[in-house]
């Protein structure tokens, strides 16, 4: 059994926007053991791990929900325009937020066609 095409790009939008997501974090945790002088036995508790889950959860929700608004506002300008269930979603090449855009469609297991 294969999995469709859009599940396939779904899963590998939210892998990505995860991996970019705990980068940010380990950067973060750099930044505050260089800056801070912290003892790298904070980051090792399982209260630091339920910590850094959450706020990968959390952001990957807001990545969401950011790319949800830029699609409504690009239907908005008719950069956008779905045709309906069952049917690609047509997007503008010369759509503003083109990216964010495409990161809806792909987490909302959406086919898509862009028109250049």
């Amino acid at each position: 059994m294969s999995m469709s095409r859009t599940t396939v790009d779904m899963l590998r939008a939210y892998l990505m926007t995860a991996s970019i997501v705990a980068v940010c974090i380990n950067g973060g945790i750099v930044i505050a053991v260089l800056i801070f002088h912290m003892s790298d036995t904070i980051f090792e508790g399982s209260l630091f791990r339920l910590i850094a889950v959450c706020s990968l959860a959390v952001s990957i929700m807001a990545v969401r929900h950011r790319a949800m608004r830029a699609f409504r506002r690009a239907l908005e300008c008719q950069n956008v325009f779905d045709a309906g269930f069952g049917r690609p979603v047509l997007v503008d090449s010369s759509c503003p937020s083109l990216a964010l855009v495409i990161l809806y469609l792909r987490l909302a297991r959406k086919e898509f066609v862009i028109r250049r």
